[in-house]
């Protein structure tokens, strides 16, 4: 287990990712890569077969209309090429630090002092796979995972990144059917909320068994704040603080 603090003196405990569930994430985002250039070079075929017999068909002007078409499917085969090239980090960056093989792992790249990855450090990690994959079949990348306690490899020590286990939250029983009448009249609730208003209000469902009584209270009214300003709804007298935000919650997760 890892521990993290957080500005509010907040101890996160996180289980390291072992190197297995790494391998098995970094194989399934291999299949994909796989099948997906698969999937694209039978497309690429057909498509370059079909332009060929509608010019010779309509048999007017083909030299340009089959210029036209080359000049597409190139700058289409050159997404696709960049796509292929930087799968992990495209991913990485979208999801917060998880690649489809990452996700279906259950495990997630967070930055060393346990907050979300960010977009320097990524690209520093997907960076130094270059080296993490001398001199071949990531045997560098590899050996550096098994010498060190925190499974790193090459990229994540010099990007300041680690792997963890995701855990899903767990959500008291006693609070899962709470329903407010004033959220339930606002149309596109879940728009009104950034993805970062939304990590916030999670982390404290994480965390907030942990807290000391001060910080909680304090973390509470920002939350309500938050939601005031984003709504224009303030919390009922007859609503406690905790049930205000978790009916937010179960709106907008």
């Amino acid at each position: 287990m890892e521990q993290f603090i957080t500005g509010e003196k907040v101890k996160i405990d996180y289980e390291i990712a072992g190197i297995g569930l790494r391998i098995a994430a970094y194989c399934i985002d291999a299949a994909f890569q796989g099948l997906a250039f698969i999937f694209f070079y039978f497309i690429f075929i057909f498509s370059m077969a079909g332009s060929f017999i509608i010019t010779q068909a309509i048999n007017k002007d083909t030299g340009t209309a089959s210029a036209v078409i080359m000049i597409i499917e190139l700058i289409l085969f050159l997404l696709f090429l960049l796509f292929l090239l930087f799968y992990r980090l495209f991913f990485e960056l979208i999801w917060k630090g998880q690649t489809p093989g990452k996700k279906i792992m259950k495990i997630r790249v967070i930055q060393d002092d346990g907050t979300y990855l960010r977009t320097i450090p990524a690209v520093l990690r997907n960076l130094f796979r270059i080296i993490d994959g001398l001199p071949f079949n990531n045997i560098a990348g590899f050996i550096a995972m098994i010498a060190n306690e925190k499974h790193k490899r090459i990229g994540d020590m010099v990007a300041g990144t680690i792997v963890i286990k995701e855990h899903q939250i767990v959500l008291p029983d006693n609070v899962k059917d709470i329903k407010l009448e004033c959220f339930s009249e606002i149309r596109n609730l879940n728009e009104l909320f950034s993805n970062n208003d939304k990590n916030i209000i999670r982390s404290y469902y994480l965390t907030k068994k942990d807290l000391d009584p001060v910080p909680y209270a304090n973390i509470q009214n920002k939350i309500i704040d938050l939601i005031s300003l984003k709504t224009g709804i303030s919390r009922p007298a007859n609503v406690s603080k905790d049930d205000f935000i978790m009916a937010l919650y179960l709106l907008i997760k």
